[in-house]
C-alpha cells in the first residue's frame, strides 16, 4: 500500500501487518485513556470521601473543644506535680526519721 501522510511530497510505503499494528496500537492506547479516566475518576470519589471524612472529624472534635481539654489536662498536671512535691518531701521526712531512729539503737 502506497499513500501520503501529511507531506505530500513523500510517499510512505507500509505493509498491511504494520497497519494492522498501527490499529492495534492506537486501540490500546484508546483503552489506556479510558482506564485512566475510570482510574482519576475513582480518585477524585475517594478524595472526597476522605474530605467529609475530615470534616466531620473536625465538627465533631472541634477546636474549641480540644483546647478546654487541653486546658484541663494542663491543670490536672499542675495538681498532680503539687502532689507529687508533697508526698516526696513526706517520703524525705519519714526516711530522716527512720535513720534517726535507727542511730539511736544502734547507740
Amino acid at each position: 500500500i502506497i499513500f501520503t501522510r501529511l507531506y505530500p511530497s513523500r510517499i510512505f510505503i507500509m505493509k498491511d501487518s504494520d497497519i494492522v499494528k498501527r490499529v492495534e496500537a492506537l486501540e490500546q492506547g484508546s483503552k489506556y485513556d479510558a482506564t485512566k479516566k475510570e482510574v482519576e475518576k475513582v480518585q477524585m470519589e475517594i478524595l472526597d470521601q476522605l474530605r467529609t471524612v475530615r470534616k466531620a472529624m473536625v465538627k465533631s472534635s472541634g477546636a474549641a473543644a480540644s483546647s478546654r481539654e487541653i486546658e484541663g489536662l494542663r491543670e490536672e498536671n499542675a495538681a498532680l506535680k503539687k502532689q507529687a512535691v508533697k508526698q516526696e518531701y513526706r517520703i524525705d521526712h519519714l526516711v530522716s526519721t527512720v535513720e534517726k531512729l535507727l542511730e539511736e539503737k544502734m547507740e
